[in-house]
Order: structure tokens, then sequence, then C-alpha cells
């Protein structure tokens, strides 16, 4: 593992509005956290895999283009847990993905397929529960922050807790 470098950006994206927490920073609404709630009702609406697919695609989205703004290409795969021996769709710890490849590994973790933290000297996402998301960038992504906002993201600056 490379040594950690001090982040100048650091923050946790979210689907959950700030506005609708407690205190004590703990989410007040009823709303699904996990691939697993698909089917489920909340506030009244069951949750679709359709609509399911539509967060799950911001998040992934907008990760990739804050990655690609600030010049990071490739992360490494650490602290993996609960891998599926699947084939060639296997992942190992220390492997290097570029962009193009992080998706697929990004929605498995989303998916709680499997667990892992992407990282580099210069960057990082984690995974955490409930679909918080941390990610540590060498600056501030502007172009990628009004993607998240577009797509019904929240970001909030805080470093990961993954770390």
């Amino acid at each position: 593992m490379n040594a950690y470098r001090p982040r100048s950006f650091e923050a946790r994206l979210s689907k959950f509005d700030p506005a609708r927490r407690d205190a004590n920073g703990a989410f007040r609404g009823d709303d699904w956290t996990s691939f697993a709630d698909i089917g489920k009702p909340f506030d009244g609406v069951l949750l679709t895999l359709a609509a399911y697919e539509r967060v799950e695609s911001a998040y992934v989205d907008t990760l990739v283009a804050m990655l690609a703004e600030t010049g990071i290409r490739m992360l490494r795969v650490e602290g993996l847990e609960r891998p599926r021996a699947a084939g060639r769709d296997r992942i190992r710890a220390g492997e290097q993905l570029s962009l193009r490849e992080l998706p697929g590994v990004l929605r498995r973790v989303l998916r709680d397929e499997l667990w892992c933290r992407f990282e580099n000297d210069r960057a990082h996402v984690h995974v955490g529960w409930d679909f918080l998301t941390y990610v540590g960038l060498p600056r501030e992504p502007r172009d990628a922050l009004r993607l998240a906002a577009d797509c019904g993201l929240f970001v909030e600056r805080m470093a990961s807790p993954h770390g």
C-alpha cells in the first residue's frame, strides 16, 4: 500500500438529503439503503430495479467523473472482503483498475456482493454502509459536483471513516 497523502478534497457522496438528518447526523426518513431492498416499499413507493439502477448509475457516473476530472486514471483494490470466485469476474486484492474497469466492480460493491476500498497515493473511493460513499481527491472536482447535484446526490465535506 502506498503511503497516505492528505487529499485536498474529501467528501461523502450520498443520496440522503443532509437537511433530513438529526443533530447527531442520523438520517430521519424512510428510504432504501441496499440492493436487497428492491421490492420493498419506502414512503409508500415500491423500490423497483429500475429505480435502484438509476441511483446506482448516478453514484458510479459521478465518482468516475470526479476521478477523471482530477486526473486519476487508476485505483488499486485494497482490503478485499467476500470476493465471489466467478470465473473471469474474480477480483484480486492489489489489482489496478482503470476508470473503464472501475464501474463494474464499484457496482458489485454497492450491491454488497463484495467489499473493498479503491485507492492510490493521490485518491480513494470507499463505499460504506447504507450507500454512503467517501471520496478523497487531489483537488475539488467542480464539474463533477454539478453532475452530482443534477443526479440528486449530495456531497458533504468530510473524511472517510474507512481510511
